[in-house]
């Protein structure tokens, strides 16, 4: 995990943010548990910055099946899920 700031000419920017743009990385390959929050809090802000997002739905985990299949369906049209 990065959590260091660099500056930059636009201003300070995140470690991660710095090192995402330097690698050129445009997915974002998501696993865990919590999907209504972690997860999908995470491929909210990640479609926001124009990353395509995958979420690895056998690798991600809800408190029931209802609410896992809700966040996954929810979300379905702008993710990939695998």
């Amino acid at each position: 995990m990065l959590t260091a700031a660099k500056a930059t000419k636009r201003g300070r920017e995140s470690a991660a943010s710095f090192t995402r743009r330097r690698l050129a990385i445009q997915t974002v390959v998501l696993c865990g548990v919590q999907t209504p929050n972690c997860i999908r809090a995470t491929a909210v802000d990640a479609l926001g910055l124009d990353y395509r997002v995958t979420v690895l739905s056998d690798a991600t985990a809800s408190k029931s099946k209802e609410v896992q299949d809700g966040n996954l369906e929810g979300e379905s049209s702008a993710l990939v899920l695998v």
